[in-house]
């Protein structure tokens, strides 16, 4: 048993966030716990390689139930297992929203999320990045710089910030990313690196566990004093807090551990057999997130080089990687993007329209497993409507009996996409926006024919949906803090009922961002760390 001020469950963009500002505003000690191990794999510094640590174990690969809207296929929803979170395994890609987006976070969680209080947050993240040099905006591949280059060309796809997205603006720019050097930065990465930087004093004051998953919350009445968790060994350990647990591991797996502890639905609990500490209807529910579906272009023969094999132009790729860690493997894939109205280019040329939709924009064929795979060489529009009327739901998924009580308890995930016909119509709206943008665009003189889905047709297209709109791996809500008292945490980021247990992770987020979402959880984590030193 070992006592600490704090304790962080979760080492993603909010626990190394939490950690930091912590020890760095001298609160406390703190004890970081982390289901998933070690980040010591090459692929998870290439960039181009995170694809390929889905279904591996870096990756929770959870799977949801079969999805009706989606013509019941199952779902994989990568998620990072590993110091670092999903920031170890995502597309890097750093955002700060449309400070309108926030509007609901302010009635819901009141003056504790006001405009002003984020953007010092915003503010405090940037120092910190600053000081390595990030988000950056490194070389692009050569069919995305040429798409930039020419987008000024189109009224549309001209964008307002030529130095690449700060925040949400409509028209294509650069995505700003965390890389540097032709590496992935994960914001375990920027935590190790000022772990190294401190005096020995500061040092000692936060403890790095991974390869350790809790499974319990612990509590002395409505008081939250620690976790007990499954170490490395397999031993069940027990860890107490002084000040208070905070729960970061995800908008799947910190509900899962809560309702494990007792706090959830109440009939749900009894019908698992976990007995009801707390009665959190709303917990496990309101899970959000976002789909994407691709364009997919052939681009025109450029000459000898589309002639040449894939197994020459990968070997080529390695190669160049290895000796300037530049070329197609310090790609990110997802380096350009759009965010986009639909209502008509009189409104678009105003700039003062909130974005309904986003693009991502990737020099591969979105459907290929390979991402620089496939016959010939493509570039892929991959639309995303970024609000929808969609909830879904994490629930307990066995009864009483049916599984180890040592353990988490099996969930069942239904993110119940596309159940509604309006989110159907808006998928189906922005991909005419997307045709419309290209139609009018220079690109189309060197893109090539459309290769996916290659036809107009409402109905096919919208079949087309069914069968392969997925996950952009943007999971929200299922904890979300809100004014209403059911709802399962206050503006204050705190689990109602409880003393000294808090909840940062965009499961805590009361409406999915409208943009990607990793700069947000950091941000977050930042108005917490106030929160906390405002109440010590």
């Amino acid at each position: 048993m070992t006592d600490t001020d704090f304790i962080i469950v979760g080492a993603g963009a909010a626990g190394c966030t939490l950690a930091r500002e912590i020890v760095t505003r001298k609160l406390g000690s703190v004890l970081m716990l982390e289901s998933g191990a070690v980040p010591r794999a090459s692929r998870l510094n290439v960039p181009s390689d995170y694809l390929k640590t889905f279904r591996s174990r870096w990756d929770w690969d959870h799977r949801t139930s079969p999805q009706q809207g989606l013509g019941q296929r199952v779902v994989r929803l990568p998620a990072g297992h590993a110091l670092g979170g999903s920031t170890a395994i995502n597309a890097m890609i750093w955002i700060e929203p449309d400070r309108r987006d926030f509007e609901l976070w302010h009635r819901e969680g009141g003056q504790q999320w006001s405009l002003g209080l984020i953007d010092e947050a915003f503010a405090r993240l940037r120092t910190w990045l600053n000081e390595f040099h990030l988000p950056s905006l490194p070389p692009m591949h050569p069919s995305m710089q040429r798409l930039l280059d020419q987008s000024a060309q189109n009224a549309r796809a001209a964008s307002s910030y030529p130095s690449g997205f700060d925040r949400p603006h409509l028209g294509i720019d650069a995505y700003r990313r965390m890389q540097s050097r032709g590496r992935r930065v994960s914001m375990w990465n920027l935590l190790a690196r000022d772990q190294q930087r401190w005096l020995t004093a500061t040092q000692q004051q936060l403890r790095v566990i991974p390869d350790t998953r809790a499974v319990r919350l612990l509590f002395d009445g409505d008081r939250a004093i620690g976790v007990s968790c499954i170490s490395s060994s397999g031993s069940i350990v027990e860890r107490r807090a002084n000040r208070g647990v905070l729960l970061c591991a995800g908008t799947i797996e910190t509900p899962r551990l809560m309702m494990a502890s007792g706090l959830g639905p109440g009939d749900d609990l009894q019908w698992s057999g976990i007995p009801c500490r707390l009665d959190l209807p709303e917990l496990g529910r309101h899970l959000q997130d976002h789909l994407v579906f691709p364009i997919v272009y052939r681009l025109e023969s450029n000459g000898k080089d589309s002639s040449r094999s894939e197994s020459d132009r990968q070997r080529d790729a390695r190669l160049q990687y290895l000796r300037d860690r530049s070329g197609p493997r310090s790609s990110n894939l997802a380096e350009l993007g759009g965010f986009f109205e639909l209502s008509g280019a009189k409104e678009l040329a105003s700039r003062r329209a909130v974005p309904r939709f986003q693009m991502h924009i990737t020099p591969t064929h979105y459907l290929e497993p390979n991402p620089f795979g496939g016959r010939g060489e493509h570039v892929s529009f991959a639309v995303t409507p970024l609000q929808n009327g969609t909830r879904g739901s994490i629930t307990l998924a066995q009864a009483k009996g049916d599984w180890d009580s040592e353990s988490l308890p099996p969930i069942t995930i239904d993110p119940n996409y596309l159940s509604k016909e309006s989110d159907r119509e808006e998928y189906l709206s922005a991909i005419k926006a997307g045709r419309d943008m290209i139609s009018e665009s220079p690109w189309c003189e060197w893109l090539g024919q459309e290769v996916f889905p290659k036809c107009k047709d409402q109905e096919r297209l919208a079949s087309y949906l069914q069968r392969f709109a997925s996950t952009i791996y943007h999971y929200a809500g299922t904890c979300a803090m809100g004014s209403n008292k059911e709802s399962c945490l206050n503006g204050s980021l705190q689990v109602r009922g409880t003393e000294n247990l808090w909840v940062c992770d965009a499961s805590a987020m009361p409406r999915l961002v409208g943009c990607n979402p990793q700069a947000i959880v950091a941000m977050m984590a930042v108005r917490l760390v106030d929160i906390l030193s405002e109440a010590i």
